[in-house]
């Protein structure tokens, strides 16, 4: 997923990009990933909140990840992704 609308339906780095966040709960839903990664950790608290409850209510998995280092969400936003 990418916030960009220009970069719907493409391909970043050989990876489809499925839609933005706000496309999140049926991304999940069609898609069912094994994790999710995001890579925009100081995106809006409410943003990344949004990822994570809908991460969690799909019983995903989420990390946050920032150039060598994987993070818990927990660990970034003081949330709870279980």
């Amino acid at each position: 997923m990418d916030d960009d609308p220009r970069l719907s339906r493409r391909r970043l780095q050989g990876v489809h990009v499925l839609g933005g966040t706000g496309e999140i709960e049926g991304i999940l839903s069609r898609a069912r990933p094994d994790t999710v990664l995001v890579t925009i950790p100081d995106a809006p608290r409410e943003q990344l909140g949004l990822v994570i409850d809908t991460c969690a209510l799909a019983q995903v998995p989420c990390r946050f990840v920032r150039r060598h280092t994987d993070l818990d969400p927990r660990s970034v936003l003081g949330a709870t992704a279980d």
